[in-house]
Parts: structure tokens; C-alpha cells; sequence
């Protein structure tokens, strides 16, 4: 039978295969030559936009790879350097000659003959960049981005110390879902203070961020780095206005069920108070700490519940094993977190994470999966330009995975069932996810537009948000210190600034394809490949309609969605 999913190496047209990106003027003469091409006839036009986009895909791919070798080894000096010489002197190259380029598309006397179902979006976010563009941002960028950086050097360099054993944050923190309370709180413990030992540094770095980019936001024209930044993740769908009455919403719908749920806990577990190291404890059971054998047995298993739920999501994972495009395992100097980097010039993507022998991992890998999924999906769109999408739908993709395969995942339980804690685990997780993303994304509305604030007085406004936005049911006395500076853990908050409202949107639009997943498995599942293959050539709306759902966040459609959840969690608690 052959393979489902196409992963050859997408053919050059334009630039020769053998070309390695070491220095700048390996690069140049291509750019030079599509800005001096003539372009006489609406073929020369779109044989130009090919060329000009597979350049840049090259370009932006041999950026990627770099970044995934810092990622795997912060201690890789080689690889360090390599990553610093691209931000520090291909970077600010690349910013005006590619906005010359982008200036002759847009003055083309062919623009308007192009078919608008094939280049609309493209041309549309070529037209807000450029709306964008100042040469004085252009060093600053480069200053942002070794920034960005260091946070992860610091991050991935804590230890914690669990009874005389050092080990890093992502292995400790799955002591947290042990079964002994009292080595919940000491693990606690250990984390906050590792994390507090950086906590100047890490102040250091975001204040120079931020001073970073507001300047970039002046120099745009911006009153604030929140609007700018904005209009710069081309958020063409929806306003900060928007985001806030999401956050209102979740607030309203969401933070009831999060009490409810605490109340089925202090019942269930008999506790007289939660404590902050109770956050995995659901009172149903205990989840059980090391659920698969080491990464091989991770990805096997994974394997078997992605193809039960449809051979293709099965295959893509088998296709990354293969090529060696999975780093999974937790270890010292690697940074924290995960992501799915795509490589479509390659053809396939690569998977980053931190595995600690944990349930969570397995949403995890599910997750970045689902992005694998759609990287593979688009590999037959024409530009790769479209398939660099917007987190909205991005999002989507790897939320709804780790959705349909939840009840695939009996293969990681001796029982040949996923327990009803595992899923009680799960279903809370979303509640506290949904919580946990406006927290962060008020948060960072908060920092963009109060420029200027100490160290303190974001302190005090993060506490101020947190409290707004978390149960009261959980006993968080003593530990003051730790909860001020709880962003701090956020990545996303120092490399991806308001990258994070995406992972709401998403999540909700997972539930809603869920929902019809459990009524019709197959046309759900052709639903969701139909709108993940689309790439970027549609509005994230039509995107989320051809997936079968809306892109909705009032509070009406949040409340039916909170209802599936509400239920869930009532059903497997009753």
C-alpha cells in the first residue's frame, strides 16, 4: 500500500540544490536578480512570485535548522554562533531587500490579474508588512531576538534539587504528580526556588524587551508595542477589543466550572484545603506516573493511537521517526517546552519536547503532532508562503489531535482503558488551560501598554490578573513570591510576544470539532484534513467553517462549548 503522506523534498526551480547558506553573499546575487528581472507579462509575474517565494523559503528553512540546534544543545558553541551570525548579519540583509521586492510585486501592472483565490492572502500580508516596514527597526530586531535567546540559556540551565538529586525543571515537575502529598509539596518547593535564583536575571531581560519594543513600535508609528505587534501577526480576524471580551467570557463561563471542579476535588480527595502542589490531584484515583517505557516505547504506542484514529496522523509521526526529525527526551542543556518546527523545503517537519516519563507527555506529543499533521497535509500547496499560517489555525490542528485520539490511548494503560483519572486529568487541564491563556494574555495587554513600570508594580499587576482569573479555592498563603512571578515561566511571553490568545481560540474550536467527532467520526476527521490542508489561502473563519465549527468568542458561544466541557467532567466524576 503506498504511503498516504507525500514528504519528498519539495524540487527547486530556481535556486541550485547545492547551495549552502554559510555567508551573505552566497544569497545575494538571487535576491539581486529577481529585483533587476523584468517582469513584461502576467507569466514572467508568477514565475517571479515562485522564485522570489522558494528563495525565501530557503532561506527562512536554513534559519530554522539553526534554531533547533540551539534548541537541542544550549551548550553547543558551535552551534550558538552559527544561530547569533544568522540573526546578527544575514538578518538585517534580508529586511530591505525583501522589502524592495515585495515594493515591486505591489507596483506590478499584472497585481491585479493574479487569481485572487490562489495569491489573496499572500498578497495581503505583503501589503501589511510592508505597512510595517522602518530601517530603524532593523537593528532592533536583531537586539530582540538575541534577547529572546538568553531567557532560554537561563531557563534551560535551571537544576532543581530533589533530595540531593539535581535534575532539570522538566524532569522535577513530574514529581508533582506523584501520589505522596508531602513529595508533591517538596517538589513544589524546590521548583519556586530554582526559579526565584533567576528571577533578576530574568527581569533584566524582559525589561530590556520591552524597551526593545517599544522603540520598534514608535518607529512604526504606533502608540504601543500591543498595537503594533498586532497588526504585525496580521490579526486581520479580530482586535485587542475582542480579546478583551474573551477574557470576560472565560472568565465568566469558564471560572464557574474550575470552582465546581475544585469542589468535586476537596469532596473526592478529602482534603480540608488544596494546595497549589495538589494542581494534578482530581480525586478519582492517581494517575500514574510513568505511562510507556522509554521514547521508543512513547512513539510506538503514540503511533497506534494516531493511525486507530486515521492512518495518515499515524504515518506522519512513523515519517519523522524515521528521519530522525524527533527530539523528545528531557536532559540538561536543552531548552524547556515543545514545538513542531516546519520544514516544507525538506518536506517534513521536526518535533522538539521534553518527555519525563509523565501523562502529560502524551498530550504533548499528540499535540505537536498535530502540527506535524498539517505541515504534511500542505505539502502539495504551490507557494510555501501559504503555508506559513497563523496560529489561530495552526492551533487548531494540534488542539483538536490531541481531542480525537484521547480515547485511543487505553494502549499506555495496563488496563487496556484510559482510567477515568487520566481523563478527568485531561478535561481539568483544559479548564485550567483556557484560564491560564487569558491570564497571560491580559498580562501581556498589561505590560504593552503601561510602559515604563518597575519591576514591583508588574508584580503587582500580574497577582492582580492571576487572582482575577483563578479558583479561590486553592490555599496559596506563603507562597506570594513564587505566584508574582509565575509569567516567568511563560516562554512565549519573552520569543513570541501575544502569541498565546491563539491557543484559546483553538481550544474551543477543538471542542466544537470533538463534539461532532463523537457523532460522526469519519466526516469530523475529513472535515478537519480539508481544513488543515487549505494552508493560509482562506480567512482563519472560512479555515474554521470548512473544518465544520466557527471562529466565535462571545460569551453565547463560549457557554454552549462550556457545557461539553462542563458535562464531561460531571460525567466522569458521577
Amino acid at each position: 500500500m503506498d504511503s498516504l503522506v507525500k514528504s519528498t523534498t519539495r524540487k527547486r526551480k530556481f535556486i541550485p540544490n547545492e547551495l549552502k547558506i554559510s555567508v551573505w553573499s552566497k544569497i545575494k546575487p538571487y535576491y539581486s536578480e529577481l529585483l533587476k528581472r523584468p517582469l513584461n507579462s502576467l507569466s514572467h509575474l508568477e514565475e517571479w512570485i515562485q522564485n522570489m517565494d522558494e528563495l525565501d523559503a530557503i532561506v527562512n528553512e536554513d534559519f530554522h535548522y539553526r534554531y533547533i540546534k540551539v534548541s537541542v544543545d544550549t551548550s553547543d558553541e558551535k552551534a550558538d554562533e552559527s544561530y547569533k551570525y544568522f540573526i546578527e548579519e544575514i538578518s538585517p540583509k534580508l529586511y530591505p531587500i525583501r522589502k524592495e521586492l515585495k515594493e515591486k510585486l505591489m507596483t506590478s501592472r499584472f497585481l491585479d490579474s493574479l487569481n485572487p483565490s490562489k495569491y489573496g492572502i499572500y498578497l495581503k500580508r505583503i501589503k501589511n508588512s510592508l505597512s510595517l516596514y522602518n530601517e530603524k527597526n532593523i537593528p532592533l530586531f536583531t537586539q530582540e531576538k538575541i534577547l529572546a535567546s538568553e531567557y532560554g540559556v537561563i531557563i534551560s540551565k535551571i537544576m532543581v534539587n530533589i533530595d540531593g538529586e539535581e535534575m532539570t525543571y522538566q524532569k522535577a515537575r513530574s514529581g508533582l504528580e506523584s501520589e505522596d502529598r508531602s513529595h508533591r509539596e517538596k517538589v513544589y518547593r524546590a521548583i519556586g526556588k530554582s526559579f526565584l535564583a533567576v528571577k533578576k536575571e530574568v527581569n533584566e531581560v524582559l525589561d530590556k524587551l520591552l524597551e526593545i519594543r517599544d522603540s520598534i513600535a514608535k518607529n512604526a508609528g504606533f502608540d504601543n508595542y500591543r498595537d503594533y505587534k498586532f497588526k504585525a501577526l496580521g490579526r486581520f480576524d479580530y482586535t485587542p477589543d475582542d480579546c478583551m471580551q474573551f477574557h470576560e467570557s472565560v472568565k465568566a463561563v469558564i471560572l464557574p466550572i474550575a470552582e465546581k471542579l475544585d469542589n468535586y476535588r476537596l469532596d473526592s480527595l478529602q482534603y480540608d484545603q488544596l494546595k497549589l502542589w495538589d494542581g494534578s490531584k482530581f480525586g478519582k484515583g492517581n494517575v500514574p506516573i510513568k505511562v510507556y517505557d522509554g521514547m521508543k516505547d512513547l512513539v510506538e504506542k503514540s503511533k497506534t493511537c494516531l493511525t486507530n484514529t486515521h492512518p495518515f496522523f499515524g504515518e506522519t509521526l512513523t515519517l519523522l521517526k524515521d528521519n530522525g526529525h524527533l527530539d523528545l527526551e528531557s536532559r540538561e542543556n536543552k531548552r524547556p517546552g515543545g514545538y513542531n518546527m516546519p520544514l516544507p523545503m525538506t518536506g517534513m517537519p521536526f518535533i522538539f519536547m521534553n518527555a519525563n516519563s509523565s501523562f502529560r507527555d502524551i498530550k504533548v506529543l499528540m499535540h505537536e503532532t498535530g502540527h506535524a499533521v498539517q505541515s504534511c497535509l500542505m505539502n502539495d500547496l504551490d507557494l510555501v508562503g501559504s503555508m506559513s499560517i497563523p496560529s489561530e489555525i495552526a492551533e487548531l490542528a494540534a488542539m483538536s489531535m490531541e481531542l480525537l485520539t484521547i480515547d485511543k490511548w487505553q494502549i499506555f494503560f495496563e488496563e487496556n482503558t484510559v482510567p477515568v483519572e487520566a481523563k478527568i486529568n485531561y478535561f481539568a487541564g483544559i479548564v485550567h488551560t483556557l484560564l491560564w491563556i487569558v491570564t497571560i494574555d491580559k498580562f501581556q495587554h498589561w505590560l504593552y501598554t503601561n510602559v515604563g513600570h518597575t519591576a514591583e508594580q508588574r508584580e503587582e499587576a500580574w497577582t492582580s490578573i492571576y487572582n482575577e482569573f483563578n479558583s479561590s479555592k486553592v490555599d496559596r498563603t506563603g507562597f506570594e513570591e513564587q505566584l508574582e512571578n509565575l509569567w516567568q515561566r511563560q516562554l512565549h511571553i519573552f520569543e513570541v510576544p501575544f502569541y498565546y490568545i491563539e491557543y484559546g481560540f483553538a481550544q474551543l474550536g477543538a471542542l466544537a470539532i470533538w463534539d461532532k467527532y463523537k457523532e460522526d467520526p469519519v466526516e469530523s476527521v475529513k472535515d478537519y484534513m480539508n481544513a488543515l490542508k487549505q494552508g493560509y489561502t482562506q480567512s482563519i473563519q472560512d479555515t474554521y467553517q470548512a473544518a465544520g465549527i466557527e471562529f466565535n468568542f462571545d460569551k453565547e458561544y463560549i457557554q454552549k462549548l462550556g457545557a461539553v466541557l462542563e458535562k464531561e467532567v460531571e460525567t466522569l466524576y458521577n
